[in-house]
């Protein structure tokens, strides 16, 4: 596929850094309002009922605040835990639930591939990642959840997405690129794995990962999802002194932005302080050194009957059977960039 014409439109919005609105609208502010109080009402409820009937035995709930969230260590140091058994990871007793709902950021692609690997080619340190879907209104694990995930590489930069502040602007053929970013089916017990390597950092914003939960898609022959319902966004991040960690090895010492901690990261401020959520990975190494990988896990909560696509809103680039798609469409809510290109195959 290739661009034949690129134009960049500046949206006569404030600017803003990826992933956080500077000002929400009122309506954005009212959904954000009742679905964190719903959520924190029902997932408190839940404690219980997961307790009670084995699905996480020691299951924690508390109320936190962003300097909490920062100041708790997710190192697990335990014994117990098996990458090739998903489940497990779910059983320990420092395991928090999460609130359901987070900004999903300009840089989200529709139809991504359904794999379990979505390293492709890129460099870093590796990471297994796992998530827990809970559905917080029955308190069970929900089978069937698809999980769509993404993440910056370890330079900050992401594929499929051609923008100004999304590595080199020039660089059009990006919009064909599909690194670290991957579909998964959750199992029996509400549990997905996706292998990726740990993200990078890039201007305003801490390292993190990005995930949707769809419902009710449409397999397509290409190996990609349509369709259904969006019943969670999210962002997840990462303790500081393992990212000051990860920062030292090479790959992310090459990074060429100014490094945003987690502490002065808005959407990490907003995740926490609108909600009872830790929305930080648990995480144990995968060797002795940082450099053999590391294992990751979260649970989170979800309506499974929700629909928040309007939350997420349309989107400038999508990926389908032809490769990476520019359109004209404009994130709604969102001061970013659009593009308007005419593509050929």
């Amino acid at each position: 596929m290739r661009i034949q014409a690129l134009t960049l439109l500046a949206l006569a919005a404030p600017a803003l850094t990826h992933g956080t609105f500077e000002h929400d609208d009122l309506e954005t502010q009212l959904l954000k309002r009742d679905f964190y109080t719903i959520g924190r009402r029902s997932l408190e409820s839940c404690a219980g009922s997961l307790n009670s009937d084995g699905t996480n035995k020691r299951a924690l709930l508390q109320k936190r605040s962003m300097v909490e969230v920062l100041n708790t260590p997710h190192l697990y140091t335990g014994n117990g835990i098996d990458p090739d058994h998903p489940a497990s990871a779910f059983a320990h007793e420092h395991h928090v639930l999460l609130a359901p709902y987070g900004d999903t950021g300009p840089y989200y692609v529709p139809g991504e591939l359904i794999r379990d690997d979505a390293r492709e080619d890129q460099e870093g340190i590796p990471i297994i990642v796992e998530a827990q879907f809970i559905d917080f209104i029955t308190c069970k694990p929900i089978p069937g959840m698809w999980w769509d995930m993404w993440n910056a590489n370890a330079t900050g930069v992401y594929s499929g997405v051609i923008n100004e502040s999304n590595g080199d602007f020039t660089d059009h053929s990006n919009v064909n690129n599909t690194f670290l970013r991957a579909v998964q089916l959750a199992d029996e017990d509400g549990v997905a794995q996706i292998k990726t390597i740990f993200p990078g950092h890039y201007t305003g914003r801490t390292n993190h990962i990005h995930i949707i939960a769809h419902t009710d898609v449409t397999v397509l022959k290409n190996g990609t999802i349509t369709g259904g319902s969006i019943a969670h966004t999210g962002q997840f991040f990462f303790d500081q002194d393992l990212i000051d960690k990860v920062s030292q090895t090479y790959h992310y010492t090459q990074n060429p932005y100014q490094v945003t901690g987690n502490k002065l990261d808005d959407t990490f401020h907003q995740e926490t302080a609108y909600s009872a959520s830790d929305p930080v990975f648990h995480y144990e190494y995968l060797g002795d050194s940082i450099e053999d990988g590391l294992f990751m896990w979260v649970r989170i909560g979800v309506n499974a009957s929700a629909n928040w696509d309007d939350g997420v809103g349309e989107h400038s680039f999508t990926y389908g059977a032809d490769g990476g798609n520019a359109s004209t469409v404009i994130l709604s809510r969102c001061a970013i960039f659009s593009y308007v290109s005419p593509l050929t195959v």
